[in-house]
């Protein structure tokens, strides 16, 4: 069984996940540049690597971030602010 977002999606919805989604926002609301990747994002967040994951697939659902290259693991791929 490997990462599905559309399992993992209602985990964002708890407490728990908030917490994760508001961290990881406020990574990306404070970068200087506007390209980023999983790393960038995840900067001090402890937790679910896929819960991470499906924060981050929720930030590029409602359009706040897109994923410009999704080349080589995921933790590669190149994201920016839109």
């Amino acid at each position: 069984m490997g990462y599905k977002y559309e399992e993992m999606r209602p985990q964002i919805f708890t407490e728990n996940g908030f917490d994760t989604l508001r961290e990881i926002t406020l990574n990306v609301q404070i970068m200087k540049s506007k390209y980023f990747d999983f790393y960038d994002m995840k900067k001090g967040v402890c937790g679910d690597s896929w819960e991470m994951l499906a924060c981050i697939d929720y930030l590029e659902e409602k359009g706040d971030i897109q994923c410009l290259s999704k080349i080589g693991a995921r933790q590669d791929w190149v994201y920016k602010k839109n």
